[in-house]
């Protein structure tokens, strides 16, 4: 092991007291003439001839001997153990001259032995060549000395020397030598990039991997990996042995790669299309496309359906689930039509029904499922019950119900959660939110909106915001809003937002390129708003973008 005074590059510094004066070249004079000294000090069988009284004006440790009751007060020999005599020489030099010589080679045994005669001019004068002497390979050992021997002064400045060479810091050997708590502790002290974050945990772990590995886990939990390259997510964390033998780490990397994945392609889409909905109950429609607006009907629905939900999966399956079917009795259904977006021609196949038939109801995507929960049932009541469809196994199943019966409530995915959002109960407009969790199959309350709202839209952004728009709060038509709010997830609060041009209800929502987009609706006096209106989040500030060919209410809305 390569010791600190090998690493220190200062050679050497002189230090001298100001103004010694005429006293002491005289002292020193005389205690070499032997004259005038009266105690011998004994460091490892060496002797140094000295005056107490001199002894006890520049050392504590000396004052504290002499002027009490302690042996040595009486006798003429002293012994000075746990110093060496060669700097104890340099010392008694020093107290009787006002010069001394520091360098690698000394300082840390001069260290030492100031601190324990208490001489304090000399330890400055150590503290203040191990502050020149820092750098990447002794900094950590000279914040120890300056941890020892209790130097604010000195820790300060190594503390200052690493924040400002953290990249440096922390690919060096010493580093790596580190014990667990005193390595976190360098770090969570100092602002490390990320990536820098993770090579400095990845190179403490091999640096002793048979007794380290077992830490890697909870130390990779800490990097955000949001704020590393895709480049290096792929091709080199990809192929670290660490985290590919260490399932949460693959965990964490999976989601990551998955999620950037998700938002290149959501990036890519243009267009907005709409499904079904009151007088429009057979068509899928094109309603908007960012490069300009545009209008294409695909092949006819499957059923003539409105209040419907659709979604969009990843493997790029547009699915129309449940709503109202037009018939003689108008029929609320459970069945379920899917078709892809990938194939040449549009060709809806039927998949596995839904357990309950329901109409008005939340859904969305969550880890690859679709979930659906509360609406209206076939004898128009509301419903708390809640399931998802797996298409692996095309089969739906049962999850716990909600603590409320919601109709004309949304539903949106966060953060791995499924948020319920407003709706009707019994004749009572609710702004009540919960929050289901998958892993434990429990719903819990988060706080409420600031507005009642049912045939609300809703729609998460950045994966970090939850967005409630619109919606009625009586079944007064003049109570339909234009008001937003939204949900920030990390500080659990709501907060208002931009308000929409046009107060809308049974409208729809969807998120394209950065931006939530809300199309058609019924506005005051159940007139059809016919508008389109983005909203910028930078901007907090909704603008009217297009507007619909043919009035648009109880659709829903999918992004491709």
């Amino acid at each position: 092991m390569v010791c600190l005074e090998e690493k220190i590059m200062t050679q050497e510094i002189s230090r001298s007291q100001e103004n010694p004066g005429a006293l002491l070249d005289y002292a020193n004079r005389k205690r070499k003439e032997d004259r005038f000294n009266d105690v011998n000090i004994t460091v490892e069988n060496e002797t140094f001839s000295a005056n107490r009284m001199v002894l006890s004006c520049y050392s504590d440790y000396f004052d504290r001997m002499f002027e009490t009751t302690m042996k040595e007060k009486y006798q003429d020999e002293v012994v000075v153990k746990e110093v060496s005599k060669t700097s104890m020489k340099l010392i008694i030099e020093f107290i009787y001259t006002g010069n001394i010589k520091i360098n690698k080679d000394n300082v840390r045994d001069l260290l030492s032995t100031s601190d324990m005669l208490c001489v304090d001019e000399t330890k400055k004068f150590c503290i203040d060549f191990l502050e020149m002497s820092i750098t990447t390979e002794t900094c950590f050992e000279i914040f120890s000395l300056a941890e020892l021997y209790r130097s604010e002064i000195l820790q300060n400045r190594v503390k200052t020397f690493i924040s400002e060479n953290i990249k440096k810091v922390v690919v060096c050997d010493d580093f790596k030598k580190l014990d667990l708590e005193k390595m976190k502790f360098i770090l969570d002290q100092n602002m490390v990039p990320d990536y820098t974050l993770y090579k400095a945990y990845l190179e403490w772990t091999k640096y002793d991997r048979d007794n380290r590995q077992c830490y890697f886990s909870n130390l990779f939990t800490k990097v955000d990996l949001s704020k590393i390259s895709s480049e290096v997510l792929e091709e080199d964390m990809s192929n670290e042995t660490l985290i590919c033998d260490n399932l949460n780490c693959l965990k964490l990397l999976h989601k990551e790669i998955t999620q950037r994945s998700k938002l290149l392609r959501e990036g890519s889409r243009s267009s907005i299309y709409s499904l079904g909905g009151c007088k429009m109950l057979r068509n899928f429609t094109e309603v908007f496309n960012v490069s300009g607006s545009t209008k294409t009907t695909f092949l006819n629905l499957p059923l003539k359906t409105n209040a419907c939900c659709g979604a969009v999966l990843h493997e790029s399956l547009v699915y129309l689930i449940g709503g109202c079917v037009e018939s003689k009795n108008n029929s609320i259904t459970n069945q379920v039509y899917c078709f892809d977006m990938k194939k040449d021609i549009v060709q809806w196949d039927k998949v596995a029904s839904m357990k309950v038939h329901r109409q008005v109801m939340g859904g969305a995507v969550l880890n690859g499922k679709i979930f659906v929960v509360g609406g209206a049932n076939e004898n128009y009541g509301q419903l708390s019950s809640g399931e998802y469809y797996s298409s692996a196994f095309n089969r739906w199943a049962n999850i716990s119900p909600m603590k409320q019966e919601r109709s004309g409530n949304a539903a949106v995915a966060c953060r791995d959660f499924l948020y319920s959002l407003g709706g009707f109960q019994s004749n009572n407009y609710l702004n009540s939110v919960e929050r289901y969790c998958p892993k434990n199959d429990v719903w819990d309350d988060v706080p409420s909106m600031k507005v009642p709202r049912r045939w609300l839209a809703a729609v998460t952004l950045n994966d970090t915001h939850i967005y409630a728009i619109g919606g009625q709060t009586s079944d007064k038509t003049e109570t339909r809003q234009n008001s937003v709010e939204r949900y920030d997830v990390t500080t659990n609060k709501w907060s208002d937002v931009g308000e929409m041009n046009m107060e809308r209800c049974v409208h729809a929502a969807c998120v394209l390129q950065g931006k939530i987009y809300v199309v058609g609706g019924l506005g005051k006096h159940d007139q059809a708003v016919k508008s389109i209106e983005c909203y910028d989040p930078a901007a907090d500030k909704w603008t009217i973008v297009g507007e619909t060919e043919d009035k648009l209410y109880c659709h829903a809305l999918v992004v491709l």
